[in-house]
């Protein structure tokens, strides 16, 4: 069995091995790309609090949909619990997705971030080694090797764990120690074997989640056996022909207000429930009230409004949402490692650099194993 999955560990690394360096590196560099974001750009996501507090919802949208030049449809509203944070307001400006960042304390429009084209590039190699999406039906061949080479590397891992698995007899702590005092060579053999082992897990549950992005098939096997009984239309309503924005047309100068103060309404009823919620956001008629920041980070209770006066019509909390879309909230949260918080993003950061490394150390090992050994025999 030992011998079979060597082989196979050995073979398989060798054909797909810098492929999961790419993938393992860039998802890393993805890790902390919002709070990197927010750290370049203070001026967009940071607001110094006042004595009196924000103002409405219903003045900063209108001061909002004032600065646009043409009709704009107001679509979304994200406030966050924490004080400094800034308002997001998401608008639909001649059929074309703004998001604006707002001084909620001034109404202030403070514009948005610039588009960082380091964490483009590393998404489109993440996943799809930076070919562009095929216009007609062809083969997407930079998804499909992604995702063939994290299938392959889910195999990887579960044979090297098998390989390194002590035998009878066998110290424990021998097989968990990385050596420093043997040479470099000692020490990559370590890093590989030994690291390896200490991240496998975290890195085989990036891999079998990440694989529910690359492959229709295996997204239907995955959500079948995790939300069984619930049906895929649940998660993805057909909600064409649904109005969901609020229509403001400027050029008229018919800016309403009221159209807005049953939002602030909405949000201040769910606010009194002293539920703990670190995040509101408020679309026509609905707001959708964050749990918390670990655990499933997609996780949120949700009210409907009534659009005139902003009292609480029906509540739909996260116990009652169906199992594929509790599903689908856990999947992302454990690819991404949001499911811990801030320490496990952390941890992932290792586990994944140590990822990307893991082919490379392989192939030193192997090359060095295959042509500069056999020279020395010659000698």
């Amino acid at each position: 069995m030992k011998k079979i999955s060597k082989s196979l560990h050995r073979i398989l690394s060798i054909v797909v091995g810098i492929f999961i360096s790419i993938v393992c590196f860039t998802g890393a560099m993805l890790i902390f790309e919002n709070e990197i974001t927010e750290w370049q750009n203070p001026q967009i996501y940071k607001v110094t609090p006042t004595p009196n507090g924000a103002i409405p919802v219903s003045d900063i949208l209108t001061k909002v949909v004032a600065t646009e030049s043409q009709k704009a449809e107001v679509t979304q509203v994200v406030i966050y619990r924490n004080p400094k944070k800034s308002y997001k307001v998401v608008l639909n400006v001649g059929g074309d997705t703004k998001t604006l960042y707002v001084n909620q304390y001034t109404g202030k429009v403070l514009g948005k971030p610039t588009e960082s084209k380091f964490f483009y590039t590393m998404y489109r190699l993440h996943r799809f080694l930076l070919q562009p999406r095929p216009k007609d039906d062809s083969i997407f061949w930079g998804k499909k090797i992604v995702g063939i080479s994290t299938l392959i590397f889910a195999l990887i891992l579960i044979t090297g764990i098998i390989t390194w698995f002590p035998r009878k007899g066998q110290s424990w702590s021998n097989r968990l120690k990385i050596s420093i005092k043997h040479g470099w060579r000692r020490f990559w053999y370590d890093l590989h074997v030994v690291g390896g082992v200490y991240v496998a897990i975290l890195l085989l549950l990036m891999a079998l989640t990440g694989l529910t992005w690359a492959f229709p098939w295996y997204r239907t096997v995955f959500y079948g056996i995790f939300a069984s009984g619930d049906k895929q239309t649940q998660a993805r309503p057909n909600d064409k022909g649904k109005d969901k924005t609020i229509y403001v047309d400027n050029e008229t100068d018919s800016i309403d207000s009221q159209r807005y103060v049953s939002w602030q309404r909405a949000v201040e009823n769910v606010e009194a429930m002293g539920k703990g919620y670190t995040q509101f956001t408020i679309s026509k008629n609905e707001v959708r009230a964050k749990i918390s920041n670990a655990g499933n980070s997609r996780a949120s209770d949700t009210y409907k409004f009534n659009p005139t006066t902003g009292d609480i019509t029906k509540t739909k909390p996260y116990a009652d949402v169906s199992k594929y879309m509790k599903t689908r909230g856990w999947v992302y949260s454990i690819h991404t490692g949001y499911w811990g918080g801030f320490a496990m993003r952390v941890i992932y950061f290792i586990a994944a650099m140590l990822g990307a490394a893991l082919p490379l150390t392989g192939y030193y090992l192997w090359i060095k194993r295959r042509f500069f050994n056999k020279k020395r025999k010659k000698e």
